[in-house]
């Protein structure tokens, strides 16, 4: 399962894949890697304002029914009365319903974070490392999460779907990705390949961009004239693997593609562009853009040129989980 944040839905979407390989290429092609990035939020509990929207739309739907059942039941006569008697219950429901399509997302009370959960719960929000979780069962009218003493239980309320809480598949997938997030904080499930160790002569050291450039350049001619060739260490599947791996470094990542280029391997630049198109990060980008350029000059001026630019500092806003500024930085 691949479970993705939506800025416009309540619930986060999950795909269920056929194995771990689909689950594999549809994470690579969509730029996440092994460890995911950012937050999963699952909304559990309706605001008020919600709740008074949906009381509204049912009182609306009550009086539209009572007119007509009376209308087609009994008279036109009664259903005039009915509503009449019923429509300033009918104008108050619709208003509140109405109101409640532009009412803001209700807060989150599960977010699944890169250091563990934060709940909200009945005394206010509590912080849980993911090796903390025992165990998560599900009460359809509350989470409950067991966990070390001396708190060994933690309860978050749910609240139907048609108060606005999650479905029961929504349940069911929150429960998996909380419970295999507990278990790979214990060491189980599939751990990361990390190449970069293979490649550490790529690293740029302090060279200056042409001179790495050249470099990276000898070193992919090296590759291209075949494994046997003599000062040649490098292999081409860690090169693809640190260039399609969303967590390694930019630099290493520009440098792989930089290498990868002189392939003669005639998929090799189809390759290499789906990699680009898959990163999320702005900078990491246009490194990777300047990398395989063929012009070295240019590529030279473009990446001292970013050097620079990165260098000076920028004043970031900093947000919470919930894209929220933070006051006082």
């Amino acid at each position: 399962m691949l479970t993705l944040q939506h800025q416009k839905r309540e619930h986060p979407i999950t795909l269920e894949l056929a194995d771990d390989a689909m689950g594999e290429k549809v994470r690579h092609a969509l730029g996440i890697g092994h460890g995911g990035f950012g937050v999963i939020a699952w909304r559990t509990r309706g605001e008020a304002s919600q709740r008074s929207a949906i009381v509204g739309r049912i009182l609306a739907a009550a009086t539209a029914f009572i007119t007509i059942g009376a209308t087609l039941g009994i008279s036109t006569e009664a259903g005039a009365v009915a509503g009449f008697l019923l429509a300033v219950i009918g104008i108050i429901g619709a208003i509140l319903g109405l109101a409640g399509l532009s009412s803001s997302l209700t807060e989150p009370s599960v977010v699944m974070g890169a250091d563990g959960l934060r709940l909200k719960t009945p005394r206010g929000w509590f912080a849980l490392p993911y090796e903390a979780i025992h165990h998560v069962e599900d009460h359809t009218k509350s989470l409950f999460f067991v966990v070390p003493e001396p708190y060994r239980s933690v309860i978050v309320e749910q609240v139907r779907p048609w108060m606005g809480g999650p479905s029961e598949s929504e349940r069911r997938m929150m429960v998996s990705q909380i419970t295999a997030a507990a278990q790979r904080a214990r060491g189980m499930g599939p751990q990361k390949n990390d190449v970069s160790g293979r490649i550490d002569v790529l690293r740029r050291n302090g060279e200056s961009p042409r001179d790495w450039l050249v470099r990276l350049d000898m070193a992919g001619q090296m590759l291209s004239a075949g494994s046997g060739y003599r000062g040649n260490s490098l292999d081409v599947e860690d090169l693809w693997a640190i260039l399609e791996d969303p967590e390694a470094e930019a630099d290493l990542r520009a440098a792989a593609a930089r290498v990868l280029r002189h392939s003669p391997v005639p998929e090799t630049r189809v390759r290499i562009d789906a990699a680009l198109a898959a990163v999320r990060d702005e900078s990491t980008s246009r490194r990777l853009r300047i990398a395989i350029r063929d012009d070295l000059d240019g590529a030279s001026q473009e990446l001292a040129y970013l050097d620079a630019t990165e260098r000076q500092p920028s004043a970031r806003m900093q947000v919470d989980p919930y894209g929220r500024p933070i006051p006082g930085r």
